[in-house]
C-alpha cells in the first residue's frame, strides 16, 4: 500500500496537467542515488557480538550459572565465562593485527561452541526452548548449527572478520556499519530512490543495510518502476551502481547509461590509460608496443621475458622478476570505455552534471524525514522514505500546477 501510494502521486501529476507533457522529452530519464539513514540502537563488530554480553555468550553463561547454583555453589557472570577485559587479557594478542584477530575470533568461537554443546547435553530442555526461540537472531546467523559446528562456526566467523561485514545485536534488525566515503562510516542503512529527470518526480524508493552494495538496491527499485509500466531510455547513475541489471536493461533496448567511469589508480606507474585497447580486436598494446589478446573479465598479463628486459620496466610494475605487467579488463569494458570519452567532452560533462538533480531531491527528502531512522529493519524503513517521497512530489505537483496556471 505504501508503493501504491507513492504510485498515485505519479499518477495524479499526469491527471491534473501539472506538466506540460508537450514540452517534456518523450523518452524517460531516471536518475538513482542513496545517502545514509543513520540507525537507533547500537551495533558491535564480530568480536564484540560473541563476548559474554552477546546472544551466545548469554547463553553459556547463564548455563553455567544455572547448574553451579543447582550444586550449591555461587558464581557471578564474569567469574564464569570471565568479562570483557578478562577476555582480553587472556587472548593476549595486538588487536591491530589483522591476522592475530581474526586467529582470536576463532579461538574464541571454538571454546564459545565447545561449552554450549556441553551444555545442551546438560540442560536439554532449556537448549530446545533457546533453539525454537532464536531461530532468526543474530546467534544463529553467527553460528549456525550443523553436524560439525566448530570447523564451520570457525570458518564463519573469519570470513566475517576479514569481509569486515559488521553484525550487530537483534534487537537492532539489519542495521550494520557502513561508510559514504573513506573518512566517513555511519551506522544503520542506506535510502535509495530513483527520480524522472524531467518532470522532478520520485519514482520509486528502496532501503538496504549499511553495508550492502548499493546495486542490491537496484531489482526493487526495478520491479517498482516496472509496475507503474515504466520504461528508462536514460540512466543517470552513481559509479555504485554500474554493475546492476537495470544498467544491461537500459543497453539492450539501446538506451544511454550517463555516469563517471572507474578511475585508474596506479601510483607513479603507467595507469590504465596508458594502454591502447582494441575493443574490436581484443587486444591491448603496452606503451612499450608489446600486444596481447584478452578476454572481457580476466587479467591480461604480459610476458614475463619481455618485460623483464623491457626499459619501461621501472615505470610500469614492480612485480618481481619473472612475472609481466597485468591489466584488469573489466566485464563492461566497452560501457567504461563510453563513458571515458564522454566525461573527456565538455557535452559530456554537462551532461554528468545534470545527476545533481537527484543529490537534491535526496536533500529534500532528508530535510522531510530526518537522516535519523524513525523505525527498526529495512522493511518499515521503506515506508517511512516512501512517505517522505510522496508528499514531496505532491509539492512538486502542486507548485507545477500553480505556475502553469499562472502562465495560462
Amino acid at each position: 500500500m505504501d508503493r501504491r501510494v507513492l504510485e498515485r502521486t505519479v499518477e495524479l501529476a499526469r491527471q491534473t496537467r501539472a506538466f506540460d507533457f508537450r514540452k517534456l522529452p518523450k523518452t524517460l530519464r531516471v536518475a538513482i542515488d542513496s545517502s545514509p539513514l543513520e540507525g537507533a540502537g547500537r551495533v558491535e563488530d564480530t568480536f564484540n557480538s560473541a563476548r559474554p554480553r552477546g546472544p551466545k555468550g548469554r547463553w553459556v553463561c547463564s548455563g553455567v550459572a544455572r547448574l553451579v547454583r543447582g550444586k550449591g555453589l555461587h558464581a557471578g557472570r564474569h567469574s564464569v565465562a570471565g568479562g570483557d577485559e578478562r577476555q582480553e587479557r587472556g587472548l593476549d594478542i595486538d588487536w591491530n593485527d589483522a591476522d592475530e584477530k581474526t586467529s582470536a575470533i576463532k579461538t574464541l568461537t571454538r571454546q564459545l561452541d565447545s561449552l554450549a554443546s556441553w551444555l545442551e547435553k546438560q540442560l536439554p530442555e532449556e537448549a530446545a526452548n533457546r533453539r525454537s526461540r532464536s531461530t532468526s537472531t543474530h546467534s544463529n546467523r553467527f553460528v549456525p548449527r550443523t553436524s560439525s559446528p566448530i570447523p564451520r562456526a570457525a570458518a564463519r566467523a573469519s570470513e566475517r572478520a576479514s569481509r569486515k561485514i559488521v553484525g550487530s545485536p537483534s534487537r537492532t534488525s539489519r542495521m550494520r556499519h557502513g561508510r559514504k566515503s573513506k573518512s566517513t562510516r555511519f551506522n544503520g542503512f542506506k535510502r535509495h530512490i530513483a527520480a524522472d529527470v524531467d518532470r522532478d518526480l520520485v519514482l520509486a524508493c528502496a532501503v538496504t543495510p549499511a553495508n550492502r552494495p548499493e546495486d542490491e538496491a537496484m531489482p526493487d527499485l526495478t520491479a517498482d518502476m516496472h509496475k507503474q509500466g515504466l520504461e528508462i531510455d536514460d540512466l543517470l547513475i552513481d559509479r555504485a551502481y554500474i554493475n546492476s541489471g537495470l544498467v544491461d536493461e537500459v543497453l539492450k533496448r539501446r538506451g544511454k547509461i550517463l555516469c563517471k567511469p572507474w578511475k585508474s589508480r596506479n601510483g607513479r606507474l603507467f595507469p590504465k590509460s596508458a594502454f591502447k585497447l582494441n575493443l574490436r580486436d581484443r587486444t591491448i598494446e603496452c606503451p612499450a608496443g608489446e600486444v596481447q589478446h584478452f578476454a572481457l573479465g580476466t587479467v591480461v598479463e604480459f610476458d614475463p621475458e619481455i618485460c623483464d628486459h623491457c626499459s619501461l620496466r621501472a615505470k610500469c610494475t614492480t612485480a618481481e622478476i619473472g612475472n609481466g605487467r597485468t591489466v584488469a579488463i573489466a566485464e563492461n569494458e566497452l560501457l567504461q570505455q563510453r563513458l571515458r570519452k564522454l566525461v573527456r567532452t565538455p557535452a559530456g560533462r554537462d551532461e554528468l552534471r545534470e545527476r545533481t538533480l537527484i543529490e537534491h531531491k535526496l536533500a529534500h527528502i532528508s530535510q522531510r524525514q530526518g537522516n535519523h531512522a524513525r523505525y527498526r529493519g529495512v522493511r518499515k524503513n521503506t515506508f517511512d522514505v516512501r512517505r517522505a517521497a510522496a508528499i514531496q512530489n505532491l509539492e512538486v505537483t502542486h507548485r507545477s500546477h500553480a505556475e502553469a496556471r499562472k502562465a495560462a
